[in-house]
């Protein structure tokens, strides 16, 4: 294995995993419960999803394979990106507040 397979894995490993980090971290500074629950699964989820996908394009026949592959990655990283903020937000019901404007009781 070169360095440059070595740079490309790392590559689309962070165009993967980047934007549910991202979210994570998003989450955790709007008072989510901790950062990383759930992070695992999702970014586990994602690495077989993706791999999955490539195998199969390869498979079908897709001639460009650095074009499917990236546009997997891509795809497959917002996708967890929004699983996880949609799964966050069920499990925090203090996110799903809609009386942002309403003060308390009037009596």
């Amino acid at each position: 294995m070169n360095v440059f397979t070595i740079i490309v894995i790392m590559v689309l490993l962070s165009i993967l995993w980047l934007p549910p980090l991202l979210v994570a971290f998003w989450l955790k500074s709007q008072a989510a419960q901790s950062k990383t629950h759930g992070l695992a699964f999702v970014f586990s989820i994602q690495l077989v999803v993706a791999t999955s996908l490539s195998v199969f394009a390869n498979y079908i026949g897709m001639k460009n394979p650095a074009g499917y592959v990236l546009g997997i990655s891509v795809a497959v990283g917002l996708g967890g990106a929004v699983t996880l903020l949609f799964w966050r937000r069920s499990a925090n019901p203090a996110l799903n507040r809609t009386d942002y404007k309403s003060g308390p009781p009037v009596s």
